[in-house]
């Protein structure tokens, strides 16, 4: 299944990465991703999506975008790790009718590397596809410095 593609690069300055959801164009059309760089890109929409906003899927999302600005308290990374798999846990449901290379079999990794801006994490998720494909991806995070 083909989807629309949307921007790779990411901001240090825009919480949440919110350039992500921009559409790419190609030439006078746009631009479309299948396969599992589509994947990639879903798994980054989900987890940008703030949960309970797609009025189709009400359970789509994650707590992210409610972390941005706060404080990394000791249980903050606890809290982003509990918000990406439960995540995952609603895109898995969600994928059924998905091409077998575009459902993700299992969550493998979650690492929250700093970034040197101090306000920033990166969020680095591993994931392994049905037809054991392994896909990895990263995002920047906006917090409030330690």
């Amino acid at each position: 299944m083909k989807d629309l593609l949307f921007i790779k690069q990411t901001s240090a300055d825009r919480p949440v990465s919110a350039d992500l959801n921009d559409i790419v164009l190609d030439g006078n059309d746009f631009a479309t991703v299948e396969g599992p760089e589509r994947k990639v890109q879903d798994v980054i929409k989900m987890l940008i999506t703030r949960e309970g906003s797609n009025f189709v899927y009400t359970g789509y999302g994650s707590i992210l975008s409610t972390l941005v600005g706060s404080r990394r308290d000791p249980d903050f990374r606890a809290q982003i790790e509990k918000g990406i798999a439960e995540s995952f846990g609603k895109l898995q449901r969600i994928e059924q009718s998905a091409r077998l290379d575009e459902r993700i079999r299992a969550l493998k990794r979650v690492t929250l590397r700093d970034s040197p801006d101090p306000r920033a994490l990166f969020i680095v998720i591993e994931v392994e596809l049905e037809n054991g494909q392994p896909i990895r991806t990263q995002f920047p995070i906006i917090v409030e410095a330690k």
